[in-house]
């Protein structure tokens, strides 16, 4: 049991995260992610190991997630996140002075912008971008946790970036604008 926990703790943000992504709701969102984990620890044995466990497991979470957003009684809500809420416990021990704890919540900011924009994408891009710069997740890995071709990965990577790029140029935010332009 422990060793499923440490499983949890690993990764239960970027699966939260991936089905949010998908689904667009916090709520639902959770209930994908919890009902990923609970499929994990149910069907632990089947795990083959030919990928990675992180690729089976956000198999997993897309699936759930494709599955909850087709049901008729899905709907879109959104919701803000609050910076200083996003502060973990050990994050804020770490922070030694005020300059470190502003450092910190300028970077709980920036995630969030960045997770909002990831948010107006269509959910394909999205997810793609979240698997390959969020998670680093090779595009073979990619290929099979979104049951694509290599081509079409390769080109949904670029068509996402594009979307994401042109998206921050939109916003008033600049460090966001430079962030891109790198």
């Amino acid at each position: 049991m422990k060793a499923f926990d440490e499983l949890m703790r690993l990764y239960k943000n970027q699966s939260f995260a991936l089905a949010l992504g998908i689904t667009k709701d916090v709520g639902l969102a959770e209930e994908v992610a919890q009902d990923a984990f609970f499929n994990v620890y149910r069907k632990i044995d089947s795990f083959k190991g030919n990928a990675s466990f992180s690729t089976w497991l956000y198999r997993i979470v897309v699936n759930g997630a494709l599955r909850a957003i087709s049901k008729p009684s899905f709907e879109i809500e959104t919701g803000l996140l609050d910076v200083w809420d996003n502060i973990t416990p050990e994050q804020s021990k770490n922070t030694g002075n005020f300059s470190d704890a502003i450092t910190l919540l300028e970077n709980q900011e920036r995630a969030i912008l960045v997770n909002s924009m990831l948010q107006k994408l269509p959910a394909k891009y999205e997810t793609l971008l979240r698997l390959y710069y969020l998670e680093e997740l090779s595009i073979k890995d990619i290929c099979s946790v979104m049951q694509i071709s290599k081509s079409n990965a390769k080109t949904g990577l670029l068509r996402a970036r594009e979307k994401f790029s042109a998206l921050a140029k939109k916003t008033k935010y600049k460090e966001i604008k430079s962030y891109v332009a790198q």
